[in-house]
């Protein structure tokens, strides 16, 4: 038994959590506990809206996501918001996109020309390469009538 428990009430052991128990209703404060504060909790930076518009436009059109992020990337920097990781992310996804779109646009205009320049083709003619089929006479030998 603690001395300052009442006689009567029974041993409730330690606080299981480690807390410090509150003093006696008789007890005053001196050098035992230190003065109790309130909890002050640390407040949560915003996100920055352009750093989730560039993650967003990225996907939907690519060289406007590539412009937010670093906008966004600026702010960021200067305000001292959240949203550091989503404007990285939406750079990354914008230029990624965007060489894929180039690539594929070079492709098919590749393709289309190709197309183009086998079918209209005048100085190629399909039925002069297979070889002729009538027998070619030589200018000499044909006589005047």
């Amino acid at each position: 038994m603690q001395p300052s428990q009442d006689p009567w009430q029974p041993y409730q052991g330690p606080d299981p959590y480690g807390a410090t128990p509150p003093p006696p209703a008789n007890w005053q404060q001196g050098y035992g506990y230190p003065p109790q504060y309130p909890v002050q909790y640390p407040v949560a930076r915003p996100t920055n809206g352009l750093a989730i518009g560039a993650l967003v436009a990225s996907l939907v059109f690519a060289p406007l996501g590539i412009v937010l992020g670093h906008v966004a990337l600026s702010q960021i920097k200067k305000n001292g918001d959240e949203g550091r990781g989503l404007a990285i992310a939406g750079l990354i996804i914008g230029y990624v996109l965007t060489v894929l779109g180039i690539i594929t646009w070079i492709i098919i205009i590749a393709f289309i020309n190709a197309v183009n320049d086998y079918e209209y083709d005048d100085e190629y003619d399909y039925y002069s390469s297979l070889g002729s089929t009538s027998v070619s006479v030589p200018a000499a030998s044909v006589s005047n009538f």
